[in-house]
């Protein structure tokens, strides 16, 4: 049996169970029985039970096993502390011990939680099929196991089972790096591919594991959006913060069949994200009570450094219009300010501000914590343009605007975290290093979208 949960809010939390054998599966809690049917032959033998509890232990029985597991919510009140990751490559690669050893509430990957053109071979094991093979495409247990060997992965079983996970899906669930709903795309990774059939059994596979293993972890949007794309939603993290977790890959419409999103096709006047989704992010975020508004994205609202091309500069029009509606329209919020952008992907850790002012005053912040390294030397440094002059403040050379120190990085390894203060003075975030040092922290104060206190640790 595999068992553990995903994000609570709105007091409940829900449960993954993959069961062995077909059968109710029953989830037990303070003497309630919350059951489910499970097929082996169905989803991989998962279902998701949710409970309305956010906190306590539950027992979990199936037809040939049992377990039990210890709820832990985000705290009503008081100090919540936030953590993030993407690009788990191999079992050699993922950083999130630290998640564990600075005891996160919750923990969310942003995307490319294992890499499908490796797959199972990543993880020790090998697939039913060869990988990028046809065969291998259509045989969804192949899809499935990549979900269930990454989650069994060392630390990742450890992070899984004492606290509340999440998991937002990216380019290399479909085995296809920096997904575009083109036919030469898919056939960088999946040279069988002929046309754009081919391409749907990859999108529609992928999706139907993701929708299994890793979208139920996610709280269910409260919002009624005019959008069929599951793949956005938020929640609260205490009493000082919200959180936005929202699409990348997953943006553009199939329109042969309603329910098939992935990334259109880059350039000026293309979106990676579609409009209503844009559109309930603004609204959203200047409706937010909240002192910080937290947003995690597997792409970063900046060029990044090394020229990816897989981020939202690539779709400069709506890149720049995210940037302009945080600069101009947060002081008309609900409640100005406090917005953090949380982002992975790029193999290299860096911090951007969109600055208005000298010094360490800046607009718009985005945060890049992702743990699959990359060689410094391979690095440069660009700036965006936007909302005024977008300023590298640290990069993992140590390069930039601020807080310059040459010669630290060798395939950096590192993990993010956001604490919000007990009585909402602050938001702190931090880029984590696999042996638990800090490489670069700083904080968010009320009412603002600066980051105060910029210091490059490490």
């Amino acid at each position: 049996m595999d068992v553990w949960h995903g994000i609570p809010s709105n007091a409940s939390t829900p449960i993954n169970i993959r069961s062995t054998a077909t059968g109710t599966v029953t989830v037990t809690h303070n003497g309630v029985d919350y059951t489910a049917s499970a097929d082996t032959a169905v989803h991989d033998g998962l279902v998701t039970i949710t409970i309305p509890a956010t906190s306590g232990t539950v027992t979990i029985t199936t037809p040939n096993d049992s377990d039990s597991l210890t709820l832990r919510g985000i705290p009503a009140t008081g100090e919540v502390r936030l953590g993030y990751w993407s690009c788990g490559k191999d079992k050699g690669q993922i950083a999130a011990w630290q998640l564990v050893n600075r005891d996160v509430d919750i923990a969310i990957n942003i995307g490319d939680l294992f890499y499908g053109e490796t797959g199972a071979a990543g993880f020790g094991e090998e697939p039913t099929h060869a990988a990028n093979t046809q065969a291998h495409a259509e045989d969804q247990d192949n899809w499935y196991s990549y979900y269930r060997l990454a989650w069994r992965n060392h630390p990742l079983d450890v992070l899984r089972r004492s606290r509340g996970v999440a998991h937002r899906l990216d380019d290399h669930e479909y085995a296809i790096n920096d997904c575009q709903w083109s036919v030469s795309d898919f056939q960088t990774f999946a040279a069988w591919v002929s046309d754009l059939d081919d391409c749907r059994i990859i999108v529609d596979n992928a999706n139907e594991a993701y929708m299994t293993y890793g979208h139920p972890l996610l709280p269910a949007n409260p919002d009624t959006v005019a959008i069929n794309n599951p793949y956005f939603t938020r929640f609260d993290a205490g009493e000082h913060c919200e959180v936005f977790v929202i699409s990348g890959v997953c943006a553009g419409y199939d329109t042969d069949i309603t329910d098939r999103w992935i990334r259109p096709a880059a350039g000026v006047g293309v979106d990676m994200i579609p409009a209503a989704e844009e559109a309930w992010l603004l609204v959203q975020l200047a409706a937010s009570t909240k002192t910080f508004k937290v947003i995690m994205s597997p792409k970063q609202l900046h060029q990044p450094e090394f020229g990816n091309g897989d981020t939202f500069d690539a779709y400069p029009t709506q890149m720049e219009r995210l940037l302009q509606a945080i600069h101009d329209n947060s002081p008309g919020w609900t409640v100005p300010g406090g917005v953090m952008w949380c982002a992975g992907d790029t193999h290299a850790p860096s911090v951007h501000g969109a600055s208005t002012a000298n010094g360490d005053s800046y607009d718009y912040v985005c945060v890049t914590a992702c743990p699959a390294g990359q060689d410094s030397n391979a690095l440069g440094v660009k700036n965006s343009g936007k909302v005024g002059a977008n300023t590298l403040i640290c990069n993992d050379d140590g390069s930039g605007a601020a807080n310059s120190k040459n010669g630290i990085s060798t395939h950096l390894r590192n993990v993010g975290i956001v604490t919000i203060a007990a009585d909402g003075g602050y938001l702190q975030s931090e880029i984590v290093l696999a042996d638990g040092s800090v490489w670069w922290a700083g904080r968010l104060l009320p009412g603002q979208n600066t980051i105060s206190y910029p210091e490059l640790k490490q």
